[in-house]
């Protein structure tokens, strides 16, 4: 069973267009955190299948390992770490569904900043370190062996890099798997805790019709309305 699990709050109409999207992608659940106080974000969930929890918003890392927790009583034997401004392909999904391995990675991650519709993927072996984290896809038994959390419970930054930390502590190894197209694709507006700019040294330049291949167009006009 393959479960997305999230985090929301705030940034309703992008929060929106991810969920529709999310959604239509064939996940068995996909669990979203949302604030406490967020009552038009848990509508959103709702309104489109999504499984919505409740958590504070700080700390950021108490929402994804609540997330975790309750896609891990649901059944998964595979959770895909999908933040609510990241959106995946088809082929992401399909490769997470029958991935052999116990933690794996896309081999890119495109970036769009939405004002200006610019774009840049980054492209990144295993070798090199972790560049980015949203996409990667755990196992349950990689998740047990964590002792079923990977996050540290009090930090609302870096949350990649500690659960990354968190496996290969307990012996479990990144392995990078390649898809046609951009498996996934972080869109920043200007309230992202991360700028555009973060990652843009040393990556591709491509095209925002490239970074978003994976939205339909209802999907990508609503995107491009906000």
């Amino acid at each position: 069973m393959l479960i997305a699990v999230s985090a929301m709050h705030g940034r309703h109409a992008l929060s929106r267009v991810w969920a529709k999207h999310t959604a239509s992608l064939g996940f068995d659940f996909v669990v979203v955190c949302a604030t406490d106080d967020d009552v038009k974000s848990v509508g959103i969930c709702s309104e489109f299948g999504l499984q919505p929890i409740i958590a504070p918003n700080d700390p950021l890392s108490g929402k994804f390992n609540a997330a975790l927790k309750y896609a891990m009583v649901l059944g998964a034997t595979r959770i895909a770490i999908v933040p609510s401004d990241d959106f995946i392909s088809p082929a992401w999904v399909e490769a997470a569904r029958n991935t052999e391995h116990d933690y794996i990675i896309p081999h890119a991650c495109g970036v769009v900043d939405l004002p200006t519709k610019r774009a840049y993927a980054i492209v990144k072996g295993v070798t090199r370190g972790m560049r980015f984290g949203a996409g990667r896809v755990v196992s349950r038994k990689a998740i047990e062996r964590c002792g079923g959390t990977l996050w540290p419970p009090a930090i609302n930054r870096g949350l990649d890099t500690a659960s990354h930390q968190c496996l290969l502590a307990h012996g479990v190894h990144l392995t990078m798997v390649t898809t046609e197209g951009i498996p996934i694709t972080d869109v920043k507006t200007k309230d992202n805790l991360w700028p555009f700019i973060t990652w843009q040294n040393g990556s591709q330049d491509i095209t925002v019709e490239e970074a978003l291949h994976m939205l339909s167009p209802e999907h990508l006009a609503e995107l491009y309305s906000i």
